[in-house]
């Protein structure tokens, strides 16, 4: 009689070719849709594309985000949206960060929606309230977890605004 063992593989684990798709970016998206479906995309330039080539490539990794409020509730129908360069001549924080993912690792995005401090609940341009919007990269790695901070976004409610509800 044969036995057979199912493995369920957590979403947003890293493989082989999700980490080396990190360490080939040039930029790294990071997602959330309105309907909770996340994940990073990585974005290759390509150096010699013809006039009718790409320009970029794309690769997609899913993975489980959270979303929270700083100042109160927030929508968990809010999309959320980050961009980072990864500049391969000098040090970026991303950069920095995608170099410590291994195959395995589990990523997971916390998204933290109004992060404010009393200056910025006080602060207004042109007469509208300013938002401190930040994104986290938690891994989780031999069952202990890393968080790291990757970006910060302040600008009033706009379609700039990083968690948009």
């Amino acid at each position: 009689m044969e036995s057979t063992v199912e493995t369920t593989v957590e979403l947003g684990t890293l493989t082989k070719t999700d980490v080396a798709a990190l360490k080939q970016a040039d930029h790294v998206c990071f997602d959330r849709e309105r309907n909770g479906d996340s994940g990073l995309r990585c974005i290759k330039e390509l150096k010699k594309a013809g006039p009718y080539e790409d320009r970029e490539r794309t690769y997609e990794i899913a993975c489980t985000s959270v979303l929270r409020g700083g100042e109160g509730t927030v929508s968990q129908a809010a999309q959320c949206f980050e961009l980072e360069y990864v500049w391969r001549s000098g040090e970026s924080v991303i950069g920095s960060i995608i170099s410590l993912l291994r195959v395995g690792d589990v990523i997971q995005l916390e998204w933290l929606a109004d992060n404010s401090n009393g200056y910025l609940r006080e602060a207004l341009t042109n007469g509208r309230k300013l938002y401190r919007d930040e994104l986290y990269l938690r891994i989780k790695r031999n069952g202990k977890y890393l968080r790291f901070h990757v970006a910060t976004s302040i600008c009033p409610d706009n379609t700039a605004r990083m968690i948009r509800a």
